[in-house]
């Protein structure tokens, strides 16, 4: 996975796994809690401002089923194995990508099988 977009892994015991670009999933530190698994992403940008801003620590709760669940924001697989934080919208055969940065909103849109949702942020610890 490369982590070239708005988020970077992070690990809590190693900050400086935020600053790694490519890091597969299995090296990401996954904490297990009341049967879920989460995960922490670090903000590298505005680009989902107001929500998340650069520096802030986002937990991530994995293994949402988008078709079914995921309303809102998520971490998201792209088909080049990007991951990115976006604000998620299904159709019916595409899933379009929207930045929350009301000053420079952006979109993209992939067909709805070349995109995986990894899970949906529970909470944030602010820079």
């Amino acid at each position: 996975m490369k982590w070239v977009h708005n988020v970077a892994a992070f690990a809590p015991s190693n900050p400086y796994l935020a600053d790694l670009e490519e890091t597969t999933w299995e090296e990401i530190p996954k904490i297990h809690k009341n049967g879920q698994d989460y995960v922490y992403v670090s903000v590298k940008d505005n680009t989902m401002y107001d929500r998340y801003t650069k520096g802030d620590l986002v937990i991530v709760k994995l293994g949402e089923n988008p078709e079914t669940s995921v309303v809102g924001d998520a971490l998201v697989l792209l088909p080049d194995d990007t991951v990115c934080l976006k604000q998620i919208k299904f159709g019916a055969k595409k899933v379009k990508l929207i930045d929350r940065n009301e000053l420079d909103p952006k979109s993209v849109s992939y067909p709805k099988d070349q995109v995986k949702c990894l899970g949906v942020p529970t909470s944030v610890i602010r820079a």
